[in-house]
């Protein structure tokens, strides 16, 4: 059976059971992947230091860990780049935007394009925020 997802926007979405769960931006339980650390969010109207978010990696549950974007992991290798922030819907599928927007539509539309502007670097751009 399926059901309406609460959320603050006017669209409402439909969901089943076998639904994937909705994302999570913050460090709540710790960083699932090795490598990464959790930081705080520079940017989050709440101000905040990493050394407040170094509790959530060891698996702190409450403040600041609890608040969706607050803090977040982090992989060092990468560009520090905060998550966008979360629109209150769940996300109903797996999908990536390149699963569908293929190298040949970009080739089509940017022939000339050169690192960093092109396909992989976009799907990376894209996945990681």
């Amino acid at each position: 059976a399926a059901h309406v997802i609460d959320s603050p926007s006017p669209v409402s979405r439909m969901a089943t059971g076998n639904d994937p769960a909705p994302p999570v931006t913050w460090c709540l339980g710790g960083c699932k992947v090795a490598g990464e650390k959790c930081v705080g969010n520079q940017n989050h109207p709440q101000n905040i230091d990493d050394s407040d978010c170094k509790p959530c990696q060891g698996g702190q549950t409450y403040w600041p860990c609890d608040v969706d974007g607050l803090c977040f992991c982090w992989d060092p290798d990468t560009p520090r780049i905060p998550p966008a922030p979360g629109s209150g819907l769940a996300q109903l599928s797996n999908e990536r935007p390149c699963d569908y927007f293929t190298q040949t539509t970009f080739d089509s539309l940017a022939p000339d394009a050169q690192f960093p502007y092109t396909y992989d670097g976009l799907c990376k751009a894209i996945d990681s925020y």
